[in-house]
């Protein structure tokens, strides 16, 4: 299923979204930034390809521009891909059908505008007729208070509680259609 059309589906109020895999490396660049910004809430990536690896095994992927600046991304993966991300690899087991949210990241100063809200509500209205289960994970260690937040905000729950070290734990929770 594709969310755009001539690479671009949305653009108002000086807001335009883009499908990540037909970004250019300088657009890439700018959303590599935005996620090592966020760790260790998203985990790095290191470099650009490790980036171009993950948005090319990705199902949907789109980063948000706003007055002329990136300021958002997101990456999303469907079931039954190669991808080793543990998080991952617990809803894989867990269903037969399901949209997991790998990563979404807002760039400082760009934070609590609706830009979340905004990908997150493309995702739904396009994913409404799957019948499949929404996914995404948010660490309770360190604790992400504004993702945990967020999510029950957008009408997650919270699934399961998974510790993988006394440094690192994660909250799954998931939305089902």
């Amino acid at each position: 299923m594709s969310l755009f059309c001539n690479n671009n589906f949305v653009k108002m109020n000086n807001l335009e979204q883009f499908n990540l895999k037909e970004a250019k490396k300088a657009s890439l660049s700018q959303v590599l930034e935005i996620n090592e910004s966020h760790k260790p809430m998203l985990s790095s990536l290191g470099d650009l390809g490790k980036l171009e690896d993950l948005i090319a095994l990705s199902t949907f992927g789109s980063f948000l521009v706003f007055q002329r600046e990136i300021c958002a991304f997101i990456v999303c993966m469907r079931e039954d891909l190669p991808y080793e991300s543990l998080n991952y690899q617990y809803f894989q087991k867990k269903y037969k059908k399901f949209l997991y949210i790998d990563r979404v990241g807002v760039k400082k100063g760009f934070e609590n505008r609706g830009f979340g809200s905004f990908m997150y509500g493309n995702i739904f209205k396009n994913y409404i007729n799957e019948q499949l289960t929404i996914c995404a994970e948010a660490n309770i260690e360190p604790i992400n208070k504004q993702s945990l937040k967020f999510h029950e905000k957008m009408g997650f729950r919270r699934v399961e509680d998974h510790f993988f070290s006394n440094k690192y734990g994660v909250a799954y929770l998931e939305k089902n259609f």
